[in-house]
């Protein structure tokens, strides 16, 4: 199967919004409360994606494609003069239930990769849902290493860790 990654534009947000929902309302379940997962709004999603695209040029939205057919979808974060200086951290990493643990996640981390050594980035960070465990499982087995760094959801009350991967030239 051919994978791609296709980079979106703003008129494509509603379309990554309504996956990254679809998804989430999927599998994510057992980790994100249902009176949130009941009450996201699409089109608010959308529109915050478009806001962002049209505003911040640190930051990039993928479609994740296998045989023509979006099966996640990927949100990366540039940081340049910040804390976290010469950084890409991943927004967004997520895969439709029945593409999950099938590889495509470190076929998606190589490319992540490739536009981190692109954009001179010293390190690689994502923030992964504490009870999300394959999540957890699959950034150590890519070699990113846990942080001290927590963040706390203020609508769903649910804590992420961050992960960190030092990329060497």
């Amino acid at each position: 199967m051919k994978i791609t990654i296709a980079e979106i534009n703003k008129e494509e947000t509603l379309k990554y919004a309504e996956l990254k929902i679809q998804i989430w309302k999927d599998c994510y379940q057992h980790i994100l409360p249902d009176t949130y997962l009941d009450n996201i709004s699409v089109e608010h999603k959308a529109l915050k994606y478009k806001k962002e695209l049209l505003t911040d040029p640190e930051v990039a939205y993928y479609f994740i494609i296998v045989s023509n057919i979006p099966i996640g979808i990927l949100r990366l974060k540039y940081y340049e003069n910040s804390v976290k200086e010469k950084c890409v951290c991943i927004k967004d990493l997520y895969f439709l239930s029945p593409y999950q643990n099938k590889g495509y996640g470190g076929w998606v981390f190589e490319f992540i990769k490739k536009e981190a050594f692109k954009n001179k980035c010293h390190f690689i960070t994502a923030y992964v849902l504490e009870k999300n465990q394959s999540a957890r499982t699959l950034v150590a087995k890519l070699g990113f290493k846990e942080t001290t760094n927590k963040h706390i959801h203020h609508k769903t009350m649910t804590t992420a860790i961050e992960y960190s991967f030092a990329l060497h030239d």
